[in-house]
């Protein structure tokens, strides 16, 4: 199958970041899985983490949690987000879904310039 995203395994990588400006310090939190970045837009890198069982409860598989420098630097928030990898599109939860709580996902897909895997396990 012919990937459309280039996926890069870094496995066991003595730096929190492959990529400056998106080290925040969270290869000490366990769920801290990589990093990705959008085509559409300019390099801002984004920390990716895995679900916990709690969050594929309610969000269902291929689920992950996210993080901008941004959303560090604020409220310190991890927002829900849903990954195709194999064709290198990303879902987002919905404005609606954000305010009303609930778990529903856009139906188009952003494009990703690259996810980078440190932790394989967690996939």
């Amino acid at each position: 199958m012919k990937q459309n995203v280039n996926l890069i395994f870094v496995q066991d990588h003595p730096r929190p970041s492959l990529f400056t400006g998106s080290s925040m310090g969270h290869n000490t939190n366990p769920l801290f899985l990589g990093q990705f970045a959008f085509k559409e837009k300019p390099a801002e890198y984004v920390d990716l983490f895995a679900c916990d069982d709690y969050d594929k409860s309610i969000y269902g598989d291929n689920c992950f949690r996210y993080q901008t420098w941004n959303m560090f630097m604020g409220a310190g928030e991890f927002l829900i987000c849903k990954m195709n990898i194999e064709k290198g599109l990303i879902y987002f939860l919905t404005d609606e879904s954000k305010e009303n709580d609930s778990n529903v996902f856009e139906t188009r897909g952003e494009k990703l310039q690259f996810i980078a895997i440190y932790k394989k396990e967690l996939l």
